[in-house]
C-alpha cells in the first residue's frame, strides 16, 4: 500500500494543472509579449538589410528585413513570431538600409529611452469601447526614411505612439547586401523596383519632384494644441492619425473616468475622425484629411505666436450636418482651413 502511494502522489505532481512549480523558463521582471515589425513612407520604398533591437543584457531581437517596404509612415508591415514569447524591452537600435529613390544606403546605431518605453508596456492604455479596461502594447515599429530619418513606435490595437525619432548618417555598403545577382545592373534593379512598389501617377510625381530630405524628422515636431467639437452637437469620439504616426483616440463624452491624462503638446493631424450626435439625434461620423503643406504652415504660424494659450483645432459642422467647417485659433488669431477633404456618413 505503501508503495502505491507513493507513486500516485508523483503521478499528480506531475500532471495536476495546480501544480507549485513549473518546468517552463522563469521570465525576469519587466518582460513583455511584443513583436517588431517595420515601417517606411508610402511614396518611397525601402530595403532593410538588417535591424536588430538590442536588450540590456547584449542579446536582441531582428526586425524583418530583405523585402522592399513601402506601407506608411509608423504602418506595421511584417509580423515574425521570433524570439521568447515575453521578453525584455530594447534599450538599443541598430540599424542598416537602402533607399531606392536616393540611390543610397545608410546606418546607424541608437540609444532607446528605456524609461519611456517601460511606462507604456506597464501600464498599457485605455481602450476606446470598453469602460476600465486596458489595451496592452504588444509591438515596437521602426521606420526608415529618406535622408537618414529613423522613428520608433509602440502599438498598442489602433493606437500608436511615437518613441523616439533618429538621424542616421549614409554608409557605403556593398550593392550585394540588395542585390547579388550580375545579370542585373543597380540601375535596372532600382527602375524596377520602383516600377513595381508604386503607382505610375506617383512613381511620376516621385521623379518629378527633390526628395524631401529631413520631411520626416519634421513630422515629429510638436505643438501644444487641443482638439474641439463645436458645442451645437453631442461628441462621442474623435480620432486622430498624425503627421509622425501616432494615433490617438479621445473620449468626447466626458464621461469616461479612467483614460489617460491627454499630451500637452501633439504632432500635426494628417486625418481626423469624429464621431457625434447631431441636434436631431443622428449618429454621425466625419472623415477629414487635411492638405499637408496648409496643414503644416497653419500649425507652423500659429506655433510660432508668442502666448501662453495652446492653439484650438475647432470642427464646426453644418446645421444640415452636410459639411464640417474646421478651424485653428490661438488667441484671437484664426486660420480656416481651406484644402481640406471632408466625408460625412450616418449611422456609423
Amino acid at each position: 500500500m505503501v508503495k502505491l502511494l507513493i507513486i500516485f502522489n508523483l503521478f499528480w505532481i506531475f500532471t495536476s494543472p495546480l501544480q507549485a512549480f513549473s518546468l517552463e523558463k522563469p521570465y525576469p521582471m519587466n518582460s513583455f509579449e511584443w513583436l517588431p515589425t517595420e515601417s517606411a513612407p508610402s511614396n518611397y520604398p525601402m530595403y532593410i538589410i538588417k535591424g536588430d533591437l538590442i536588450f540590456e543584457n547584449g542579446e536582441s531581437i531582428y526586425i524583418p528585413d530583405q523585402k522592399i517596404i513601402n506601407n506608411g509612415w509608423g504602418k506595421e508591415t511584417s509580423t515574425h513570431i521570433v524570439g521568447d514569447t515575453f521578453k525584455p524591452l530594447p534599450t538599443q537600435l541598430q540599424i542598416s538600409w537602402f533607399s531606392f529613390t536616393e540611390d543610397r544606403f545608410y546606418a546607424g546605431k541608437f540609444d532607446l529611452p528605456k524609461d519611456k518605453l517601460l511606462e507604456l508596456f506597464q501600464h498599457g492604455t485605455a481602450s476606446p469601447y470598453e469602460n476600465n479596461e486596458r489595451w496592452n502594447f504588444d509591438r515596437i515599429v521602426v521606420g526608415v526614411a529618406p535622408g537618414g530619418d529613423v522613428a520608433v513606435w509602440a502599438g498598442a490595437g489602433r493606437i500608436v505612439k511615437e518613441i523616439r525619432v533618429f538621424r542616421a548618417q549614409p554608409a557605403d555598403l556593398p550593392w550585394s547586401l540588395v542585390l547579388d545577382n550580375p545579370n542585373y545592373s543597380r540601375q535596372q534593379h532600382i527602375s524596377e523596383s520602383l516600377e513595381e512598389a508604386l503607382s505610375p501617377q506617383t512613381l511620376k510625381q516621385v521623379k518629378a519632384n527633390p526628395v524631401p530630405l529631413g520631411k520626416w524628422a519634421i513630422f515629429a515636431k510638436r505643438y501644444p494644441w487641443i482638439p474641439k467639437l463645436s458645442n451645437s452637437v453631442t461628441g462621442k469620439d474623435l480620432w486622430v492619425k498624425s503627421f509622425n504616426g501616432e494615433i490617438e483616440w479621445l473620449d468626447l463624452t466626458g464621461t469616461r473616468h479612467d483614460i489617460d491624462r491627454p499630451p500637452q503638446n501633439r504632432a500635426i493631424p494628417e486625418e481626423v475622425s469624429i464621431y457625434w450626435r447631431s441636434a436631431g439625434g443622428i449618429n454621425l461620423t466625419a472623415d477629414i484629411s487635411f492638405n499637408e503643406e496648409e496643414t503644416l504652415a497653419a500649425f507652423n504660424k500659429l506655433g510660432n505666436l508668442v502666448s501662453p494659450e495652446p492653439m484650438i483645432l475647432i470642427f464646426e459642422p453644418s446645421d444640415t450636418t452636410t459639411s464640417v467647417d474646421v478651424l485653428l485659433q490661438r488667441g484671437k488669431a484664426v486660420y480656416r482651413f481651406q484644402h481640406s477633404i471632408v466625408k460625412i456618413y450616418k449611422g456609423r
